[in-house]
């Protein structure tokens, strides 16, 4: 029995996911820790909670400053996140 190529690997855990529901979990985890290494581990611990669903990022944040300068600039950061994350499965950002 071979070794299986990790990118098939990751394709049979993202078909197993989609099928039982939880895709959006998984892309979840992946986004949120593209949003610490985009904007920073200082932003990331003000950020109260990231939830992800059919391509709609839902932001809570702890301060109004922070929350007021990303929603200035959430359409690149979703532009980045996106290209980060090789898709485009973000659609929409609220940041509140």
């Amino acid at each position: 029995m071979g070794r299986k190529d990790p990118a098939e690997l990751k394709d049979l855990i993202m078909r197993m996911m989609r099928a039982y529901g939880h895709e959006d979990k998984l892309l979840e985890v992946s986004i949120s820790k593209e949003w610490e290494q985009l904007l920073g581990e200082y932003i990331a611990r003000k950020t109260d909670y990231l939830e992800f669903s059919k391509g709609h990022l839902k932001v809570k944040m702890e301060s109004s400053v922070i929350r007021e300068e990303l929603a200035m600039n959430k359409t690149s950061i979703m532009e980045s996140l996106n290209r980060n994350l090789k898709k485009r499965i973000i659609k929409t950002i609220d940041i509140f």
